[in-house]
C-alpha cells in the first residue's frame, strides 16, 4: 500500500538562493553580482509600470519587450515566481489577449515587490 506524503508541498520563496549564487561566478565577482542586484531592484518600479502601461495601451511590441527583459533579468537573478509570471504574460500577449495579460497586473505588482524585498535583504547594506 503506498504511503500518502504527509508534508505540505513547499511553496517556492521569491529568490532562488542557487541561482542567485550562481551570478556571482556568471559575473565574475561578487562586486558585479551586487551592482547587477541592487540595479535590478531599483530599476523594479519602472519596469513593472512599463508593462502596465504597455498592456493598457494594448502596445504589443513594447509589452513583448517590457515583459521579455523583465523575464531574462528575473531568471538570471534567481526570481523564478516573477519569471513565470512574465512567461504567463508574455503568452497572453503573443496571443493578443490583453485583457487576460491585464488580469496579472496585481500578481505581478505583488511578486516583484516581494522579490524586491527578498534581494534587499540578501544585499549588505
Amino acid at each position: 500500500m503506498p504511503t500518502a506524503n504527509l508534508l505540505p508541498a513547499l511553496e517556492p520563496g521569491p529568490v532562488d538562493l542557487a541561482t542567485f549564487e550562481s551570478l556571482r561566478s556568471e559575473l565574475g565577482s561578487s562586486y558585479a553580482r551586487l551592482i547587477f542586484a541592487r540595479n535590478f531592484v531599483e530599476l523594479l518600479p519602472r519596469r513593472v509600470h512599463r508593462i502596465i502601461s504597455a498592456l493598457d495601451n494594448n502596445d504589443t511590441n513594447m509589452a513583448m519587450e517590457s515583459v521579455l527583459s523583465l523575464k531574462i533579468t528575473s531568471a538570471m537573478i534567481g526570481g523564478p515566481i516573477v519569471e513565470n509570471r512574465c512567461s504567463q504574460i508574455e503568452r497572453a500577449v503573443r496571443a493578443g489577449k490583453f485583457y487576460e495579460a491585464r488580469q496579472q497586473n496585481f500578481s505581478l505588482k505583488n511578486e516583484t515587490s516581494a522579490l524586491g524585498e527578498a534581494l534587499t535583504g540578501l544585499l549588505p547594506l
